[in-house]
C-alpha cells in the first residue's frame, strides 16, 4: 500500500472511532475527503440493506431460530459487494449455505449485526454506558438469538487498545503445549472473555462461536505492521477459550478465521488491506460453515430433547422414541 493509501485507511479508522469522530479540513487532502465520503456512503448502504432484508423478526421458537454476526468491519461486511436481498459479509453467505446443506430441520436466519471500526471496548455487556451490545441484545428483536458469531480484534490492534502488558511482550513467544495465564490476557481477551460470559449467562441455549484475527495475509496491515501482537491476542484467545476454570463445561467454540486456502489467495482481501472482499467473504463463509451448522444443529438438539422429556412425563416415563444422548454434528 503507497504511504496515501496508508493515510486514508489511518484516517477513516480515527473519524469512525468513537472517540475520534472529527476531522481537520486544513490537513485533509481531496482524495482522502472522496475516501471518506464513499466509505460513509457504503456504511449507510449496507445498513439500508439489512434493515430492508429483517426488518422484523419473529421470536425464537421450536421452529424458527435466530443467528447473528457481531462485530467490527469484518462481521458488518466492509469491502463486500451488498446489493438489495442480501446484508452483506458473512451473514446472507453463511445463511444460504446452511440452507443448502438441507441438514436442518427448523427455519434459521442469519442477521448481520455488525458495526464498522468498533473495537472490543464497544461491545462490553457492562459499563456505564451503552454499547453495541445492549443495542444488540437487549432488543426485542434480537435478545433471543440463539447461535452468535463473534468477530472482533481487529481495530484493536490497529488502534493500539489491546493492552498487552511490556511484561508479556518481552518474554519470547510461548510453545504450543504452553498456556497463558490469565493474568497475563491482554484487554482484548478479556473484553471477549466478559462478552462470552454474558451472551452464555442470557440464553441457556445460545452457541456462541469466536473467530480469532485474521492474520497470515499477504500484503495486509495487520500482517506487515502487527503480526507480533496478533499471534500473541490469537493465543490468548485459544487459552482462554480453553480454559474451564472460566467457562466449565460450556465453553464458547473456537473458528480458525485464517486459512491458507483463503488467505494466501490475491482475491482474498478488499482495496483497503483489512477487510475481506466479496470473493473473500463468500470463501470464509464456507469455511465457517461446519461449525455454524453444528452450533444451529445443537440448538435444535435442546428443543427436541425438551420436546422428548415432556412426551416421556406425560406417557408416565415411558416413551418408544428416547430422545439422543447427544447433539447432533453438522456431518451426522
Amino acid at each position: 500500500m503507497s504511504h496515501e493509501g496508508h493515510e486514508v485507511s489511518s484516517f477513516v479508522s480515527s473519524v469512525f472511532s468513537e472517540r475520534g469522530r472529527w476531522f481537520t479540513r486544513s490537513r485533509m487532502r481531496l482524495p482522502a475527503l472522496l475516501q471518506f465520503i464513499l466509505y460513509w456512503l457504503k456504511l449507510q448502504w449496507i445498513r439500508l440493506c439489512r434493515w430492508m432484508l429483517n426488518p422484523v423478526v419473529s421470536k425464537a421458537s421450536s421452529t424458527y431460530h435466530k443467528a447473528v454476526v457481531i462485530g467490527d468491519g469484518l462481521a458488518m461486511g466492509v469491502g463486500d459487494r451488498v446489493t438489495l436481498g442480501v446484508s452483506g459479509g458473512l451473514a446472507s453467505r453463511v445463511e444460504d449455505a446452511v440452507h443448502g446443506t438441507r441438514k436442518l430441520r427448523t427455519k434459521w436466519n442469519v442477521l448481520n449485526c455488525g458495526e464498522a471500526d468498533s473495537t472490543s471496548w464497544d461491545w462490553l455487556p457492562s459499563g456505564d454506558r451503552k454499547t453495541f451490545y445492549h443495542s444488540v441484545f437487549n432488543s426485542k428483536a434480537l435478545a433471543d438469538a440463539e447461535v452468535v458469531l463473534v468477530l472482533l480484534g481487529t481495530q484493536d490492534i490497529l488502534r493500539g487498545k489491546t493492552g498487552m502488558s511490556d511484561h508479556v511482550l518481552s518474554k519470547p513467544f510461548p510453545d504450543i503445549r504452553e498456556q497463558y495465564p490469565p493474568e497475563e490476557f491482554c484487554d482484548t481477551v478479556k473484553n471477549l472473555q466478559q462478552l462470552c460470559l454474558a451472551l452464555l449467562h442470557q440464553n441457556p441455549r445460545r452457541q456462541v462461536l469466536v473467530c480469532d484475527i485474521l492474520m497470515s495475509v499477504p500484503g495486509s496491515l495487520i500482517e506487515r505492521e502487527h503480526h507480533d501482537m496478533v499471534m500473541r491476542v490469537n493465543k490468548q484467545l485459544i487459552d482462554m477459550i480453553q480454559d474451564e476454570s472460566i467457562f466449565g463445561k460450556r465453553r464458547p467454540t473456537w473458528v480458525h478465521f485464517s486459512p491458507p486456502k483463503v488467505v494466501h489467495r490475491d482475491w482474498a482481501l478488499s482495496s483497503d488491506r483489512v477487510h475481506l472482499s466479496a470473493k473473500g467473504y463468500k470463501a470464509m463463509a464456507q469455511w465457517v460453515l461446519e461449525k455454524v451448522l453444528t452450533a444451529m444443529l445443537r440448538v435444535e438438539w435442546t428443543y427436541l430433547n425438551a420436546a422428548m422429556q415432556k412426551i416421556s412425563l406425560r406417557s408416565g416415563g415411558k416413551t418408544t422414541t428416547p430422545a439422543p444422548a447427544q447433539p447432533p454434528s453438522s456431518s451426522s
